[in-house]
């Protein structure tokens, strides 16, 4: 399969296809946690974002705020459509966050993740992501220094 990667080229409409698409894929499902249309306009709007396209359409993104050098950037969706994981996307996307948060100053990045997401969890380990506060019983806080 032949993959293209982008930055900030998906549409809102793009992004709502994608993260429906992706729904069911969450360990808890993202439309019971947020409103879809809502969130992608937000993303749209205000995040930078990683994207991997196959065929014209948006199958990965990494959806990240780099708005406060001080606390760092934000990682807020990592998402790739069921029958494209496991084939490093969601990696090379991450990395890439993690790259432009570096060249853009920022000291650390951070992100949330579901306790029970064990292949998240360890890809961020992999990836250097410490885990730094337990939200809520069920999401930890993983950041990761970038200096």
């Amino acid at each position: 399969m032949e993959f293209f990667f982008s930055m900030n080229r998906s549409s809102t409409q793009d992004i709502l296809a994608h993260l429906q698409r992706c729904d069911a894929v969450f360990l808890f499902r993202l439309s019971q946690r947020v409103d879809l249309v809502t969130y992608a306009t937000k993303i749209e709007g205000v995040a930078e974002r990683f994207e991997a396209w196959y065929d014209g359409q948006l199958i990965g993104l990494v959806a990240a705020y780099f708005d406060n050098n001080e606390t760092g950037a934000f990682i807020t969706n990592v998402s790739v459509e069921g029958r494209f994981q496991r084939q490093g996307l969601a990696k090379k996307l991450v990395r890439t966050a993690i790259h432009t948060a570096a060249d853009l100053g920022h000291k650390k990045i951070r992100l949330e993740v579901a306790r029970d997401n064990v292949p998240a969890l360890n890809m961020y380990m992999q990836m250097e992501f410490l885990a730094t506060d337990q939200l809520g019983g069920a999401t930890i806080l993983l950041s990761k220094t970038l200096v």
